[in-house]
C-alpha cells in the first residue's frame, strides 16, 4: 500500500471516530435520563441538560462538584457505600434507589444505574451514570400504599361493624326471647296475685291472732312453729312482689336521699340472722336515686348475700364516691359464684334457688340501668357492684 492510501485510510478512520463520538455525544445530550460522568474521585466531569437543567445546576456549576453535594440526606450514606464498591471491584451498578438534593433543596428519588468509562488501555478511568427521574412512579407509589392502609382501615372497620351487628343481632334475640318470657309471665300475674296474695293475708291475720294468744298463754313450742309460718308466708309475699314489680314498668321518683338510711332500712327488712354480722359504711353519700327502688335492690343483695353465708359470716356493705359517679358495693363471705352461672346470673328467670323465680337479679339490673348506672358482680368473694351517677 502505497502512501496516499495510508493517507486516506488514517483520515476515514479520524472520521470514523469523530462521527462515532458526535453519535454517543447526541445520545448522551437527547437522553430523557439524567446522565453525568465521574472520575475515579467521584467528581462530576460532565453531565447532559436533563440533568443540569432538573439539578437547576448549569452544565458548568455541575462539572468539579462531587456527587455527595447532588446527593439528598438520606442517600448520602447508600451513595458512599456504593461509590466505594465500585472502586474497589469495577463491578457496575444496576437500578438503586438513591435521592437526590436540587440547588434549591429539594429532593427526588431516582434509579441509578453506571457503567464504566475505560482508557485505550482498558483501565477504568471513570463512570457515566444514568440517573432515571422516579419523582411520578414515587407519588402513585405512596398514593397507593395511602390507599391499601385506607382499604385496610375500612377492613378493619367493615369486621368492626359485622360485630357490632353480630352482638346488636344477639341483643335483639335475647330481647324477644326475654319479651316472649315476660308475656308469658304478664298473662299469668294477675290471676297468680289475686289467688295467693288473698289467702296469704288470711292466713298471716289468723297466724297474728295466733301468736298473741300463744305469748298470752307462754307457749314457747307454739310461737316457734308460728314464727316459721309467718317467714313462709313473707316469702311468698316477697315473691310475688318482685313478680309485680318486675311487670310494673313504674316511672322513677328521683330524690336526693342518704345512703346509709336506705342501706338500714333494707337490712332491717330482710331479717338478718344473729349469725351473720352486716358492717354498713361509716361515711354517709348523699345520692339522688328513687329511695324505694333502690331500697329493693339492695334486699334483694342483701337476701341473696344471706342466703350464700351456711354458717357464721358477715355482709360488708360500701360506698364511695369517684369523680362523678357514686360507687355501691355488697360483700359476702359466702364460697362465691360458681363460674359457669356467672354469664347468666343477670339472666331472667335464671336461678340456682329451689324457691326462686329467677327475678331479683335482673329486676336489679333493670333499676339501676333506668337510673342511668350500671351493676356488675364477681366471685371469691362475691362482690355486687353497683355505678351510680351523681
Amino acid at each position: 500500500m502505497d502512501e496516499k492510501e495510508k493517507s486516506g485510510d488514517a483520515v476515514r478512520s479520524v472520521k470514523e471516530v469523530a462521527e462515532s463520538e458526535q453519535k454517543y455525544r447526541n445520545l448522551y445530550e437527547q437522553s430523557p435520563d439524567l446522565l453525568r460522568s465521574v472520575d475515579l474521585d467521584g467528581v462530576i466531569t460532565d453531565c447532559n441538560d436533563a440533568y443540569a437543567k432538573n439539578m437547576g445546576y448549569s452544565r458548568e456549576e455541575s462539572i468539579g462538584m462531587s456527587i455527595l453535594d447532588h446527593t439528598a440526606e438520606r442517600s448520602i450514606t447508600e451513595m458512599s457505600i456504593r461509590f466505594k464498591e465500585w472502586k474497589t471491584s469495577g463491578n457496575i451498578i444496576i437500578n438503586k434507589e438513591i435521592w437526590l438534593k436540587r440547588k434549591d433543596g429539594t429532593i427526588f428519588p431516582t434509579l441509578l444505574s453506571g457503567a464504566n468509562i475505560k482508557d485505550s488501555a482498558g483501565n477504568v478511568t471513570g463512570r457515566i451514570v444514568s440517573l432515571r427521574d422516579m419523582t411520578e412512579v414515587y407519588n402513585i407509589r405512596k398514593t397507593l400504599e395511602a390507599n391499601n392502609e385506607k382499604l385496610q382501615e375500612q377492613h378493619y372497620q367493615m369486621i368492626e361493624l359485622v360485630k357490632k351487628l353480630e352482638d346488636t343481632n344477639e341483643r335483639l334475640k335475647k330481647e324477644k326471647e326475654q319479651t316472649a318470657k315476660l308475656a308469658i309471665i304478664g298473662e299469668k300475674m294477675s290471676q297468680m296475685n289475686h289467688n295467693l296474695r288473698n289467702p296469704l293475708h288470711v292466713i298471716m291475720m289468723n297466724v297474728e291472732i295466733m301468736n298473741i294468744q300463744a305469748k298470752k298463754a307462754g307457749d314457747n313450742a307454739t310461737i316457734s312453729k308460728i314464727e316459721h309460718i309467718t317467714n313462709a308466708a313473707d316469702s311468698m309475699l316477697v315473691q310475688i312482689d318482685e313478680l309485680m314489680s318486675f311487670i310494673r314498668d313504674d316511672t322513677l321518683e328521683l330524690d336526693n336521699q342518704s345512703l346509709n338510711q336506705i342501706f338500714e332500712k333494707a337490712v332491717n327488712l330482710v331479717k338478718i340472722p344473729q349469725n351473720i354480722s352486716v358492717q354498713l359504711p361509716m361515711q354517709d353519700i348523699v345520692c339522688k336515686c328513687d329511695p324505694n327502688k333502690l331500697q329493693i335492690v339492695l334486699m334483694n343483695l342483701i337476701a341473696n348475700a344471706k342466703e350464700m353465708i351456711q354458717d357464721n359470716g358477715k355482709i360488708t356493705i360500701r360506698s364511695k364516691e369517684i369523680k362523678n359517679e357514686i360507687v355501691i358495693e355488697v360483700e359476702d363471705s359466702g364460697p362465691g359464684i360458681e363460674d359457669d352461672n356467672m354469664p347468666k346470673i343477670f339472666e331472667l328467670l335464671f336461678t340456682t334457688k329451689k324457691r326462686g323465680t329467677g327475678l331479683g337479679l335482673p329486676y336489679c339490673k333493670n333499676i339501676i340501668e333506668r337510673h342511668g348506672g350500671t351493676i356488675s358482680a364477681s366471685t371469691n368473694p362475691t362482690v355486687f357492684t353497683i355505678v351510680l351517677p351523681k
